[in-house]
């Protein structure tokens, strides 16, 4: 299930590195984003959008937020400490 992260001031949407490059998005996503792992969190201002767009293209589904696990954070989230996302080749 695809989770989306939110506290007090930002908010993030996870999506896994192999469906950013199965989307032709591995180089699109910004250093505003994040990653630990296969994991990135996209975050919502930019980086969600540019995602929901191109699986929507791909999937030809409409985007449904109500499959979507929502976690609200207290304070800052833990993903605020993770790091920054890097393009693919770049350290």
């Amino acid at each position: 299930m695809r989770t989306f992260y939110q506290d007090g001031g930002h908010g993030w949407l996870t999506a896994k590195k192999s469906e950013l490059i199965e989307l032709e998005l591995i180089n699109k996503i910004s250093r505003f984003s994040y990653e630990q792992g296969h994991t990135v969190y996209l975050e919502e201002d930019c980086d969600m959008t540019v995602f929901i767009n191109a699986w929507e293209l791909n999937t030809g589904k409409k985007w449904d937020w109500d499959q979507i696990k929502r976690v609200y954070h207290k304070g800052k989230s833990f993903i605020r400490s993770l790091n920054d996302y890097h393009l693919m080749g770049q350290n």
